[in-house]
This record gives C-alpha cells, structure tokens and sequence, in this order.
C-alpha cells in the first residue's frame, strides 16, 4: 500500500533555503546530526529575518488544516488565534519556540507530516500539553515510522543534549512501568488531521494501537532540536568583510564543532540504555544569545517587548493596602 505520507507536509524546504545554511551531515549506526546556521547580514549573524520567516507557519503549526479552513470560512482571523497557543508566559522558560521550529524542520528535511496538534487538547490556553514536542509519522529509511520530537533552548549544547537525552530515556522508561506511552497513543488517535485518506487515518489508528502487527511493524524515530549559543561568532561578525566572509568562517567552525558535539552525544548515550534501541535524528542551531533569540520571537508574535512581572512589588503593593 502506498500511502505517501511526504505528499501530506505542509512546510516545504524553501525556507531553509532562505534563511539557513546547511552543513555536513554526520552519521553513527542510529544517530544523524544534522546541522544549520543563519545566514549573515552584512557583517552580522542576525536572527530577526529568520524569526519572521518561522512566524509565518504558526498557523500551520497549531492547527491541522481542516481547522484552519473552518476559521477562514467563519472570517477568523487564523493567525491571530493560533497566537493564543503561545499566550503571555516569559520567553525565557517557554518550550513552545523549540517546538514550532522542531515542526518546521521535520516536516521540510524528514518530510514527516505532524498527524496530531496540541491546539485541540487544550483547555486553558496557558497550559502546555506532556509529551513529545509534536506527533509525526513518515518514512523513516523505507519504513513507517512514528516521530515523537524533542527541543531544548539552552546555553550550552552539551547539557542541551544532555537534558533531551535524559528526556527521552525516561519516555521510554516509562513505557514499561506506566501507561503514559498508551496514554500518549491514545490522545494521539482522538485528534489526528482528518485530511489525511482513509486508507492513511486506518493506517494511523492501527499504529497507535499496541497490539496490531501495524504498530509492531513501524519504527520509532525522535527528532532532536538543539539551539545553542556560541561565543564564537561574535568573534567571526568582528573579523569577517562581509556576509559571504562570515559565512566562510563559521562553515569552517561548525566543522570543527559538531563532530565534537557527535561525539558528546555518543558518550552520553551509553548510559541510556533505552535510547541506543530507538533512531535519533539530531538538528543543531547555534545562536548568539539563547535570551535574545526567545525575547525577539516574543515580541514577533506577540508585537510587544516582553515586560517580566515583578512578584516582589505586587506583594508590597497589597502589602500597602492592607
């Protein structure tokens, strides 16, 4: 059966194209570490342009198609209303810009569809849903294969890693002593995009059911985004003559750094156990400050700076009123 999941991404490559260089793909028996950087402005490594390219897919990312037509037919503003996904939590320890960038990529370089949005489960807009950063299902080395994503944001990319590693292993820690992965598979079959063929949707439910030969016969991948800052660009933006030169330059450091970062990786995950058995599909992105880059994709969406509230004043303040 021919069931052509690729033909069912919404999010071609063009965009990468445009806003990313790609580099080296490096390759261990289950591990693929793919990774990409900005493209220079001038003599600059700049995230605006790039952020506004991601913005432009956040309806696609919140809602499945079928929705997003429901809301252009009754006049709704889409966009607007996918915004509320993110709502007003601090930028800083918010994952939902991992997650919609982890969408993009899976989608346009695994050409793996999101079959599930968290939009529909949630309740209070504020709230974020467990589990996977997003639902996948695609070919995976000419085999069905679910994709359950991972994205962190952090500092260093060596304890990124080392927090999306232990993330995953405890997933599948948990398959064997609880029902979260059932759970998981369950709320997964209840929203699945209903734009999909029959023959597809049939092929999903069966996926998602443990005990069918369908779900035994699919593998099981996990993207990884890993957004990371690096000091030495600041260096490169100093020293290079123009965006070709800087680009040059950091093509030259990103091919000393992430065979190092290949090499953490696969240090690290001889002490999980779980994830040596499962595909991993790393996507490495270094930035030059983790903070500007979540505040700048705040105030994208949003079309306000972030103002962090101050717990200490309020409490003074009703202090003085009582």
């Amino acid at each position: 059966m021919n069931l052509n999941w690729a033909e069912c991404t919404r999010i071609s490559d063009n965009w990468i194209k445009s806003y990313l260089n790609s580099h080296e793909l490096h390759t261990d028996a289950k591990i693929n570490v793919r990774s990409y950087s900005l493209k220079f402005s001038g003599t600059q490594y700049q995230i605006m342009g790039f952020i506004d390219g991601i913005i432009d897919h956040i309806k696609q990312f919140v809602f499945p198609p079928e929705e997003i037509r429901r809301f252009e037919t009754d006049g709704i503003d889409v966009y607007r209303r996918a915004m509320s996904y993110f709502g007003d939590t601090n930028p800083e320890n918010d994952g939902k810009y991992g997650e919609l960038l982890l969408y993009m990529l899976t989608e346009s370089v695994l050409q793996a569809p999101m079959v599930a949005h968290k939009m529909t489960l949630l309740t209070n807009t504020r709230d974020q849903v467990k589990g996977g950063d997003g639902i996948f299902f695609g070919e995976y080395n000419g085999i069905n294969s679910l994709f359950i994503g991972e994205s962190k944001i952090e500092i260093e990319a060596t304890t990124a890693i080392t927090h999306a590693l232990g993330s995953i292993e405890r997933f599948h820690s948990n398959l064997e002593t609880t029902s979260q992965f059932q759970h998981e598979l369950i709320i997964a079959s209840q929203i699945l995009r209903q734009d999909l063929t029959p023959e597809q949707l049939d092929y999903l439910y069966d996926s998602f059911t443990p005990k069918t030969e369908t779900y035994k016969n699919n593998n099981l991948v996990h993207p990884i985004l890993i957004i990371y800052e690096d000091s030495y660009i600041g260096d490169i933006e100093v020293a290079c003559s123009g965006n070709l030169d800087g680009e040059s330059r950091l093509s030259d450091r990103m091919r000393k750094r992430i065979p190092e970062l290949m090499r953490n990786i696969q240090s690290k995950i001889l002490n999980h156990s779980k994830v040596k058995t499962v595909f991993l599909e790393f996507f490495f992105l270094p930035t030059t400050s983790v903070k500007q880059l979540r505040h700048t994709m705040y105030q994208a969406i949003h079309g306000v700076a972030y103002i962090p509230q101050n717990p200490t004043a309020k409490t003074k303040e009703k202090s003085g009123r009582d």
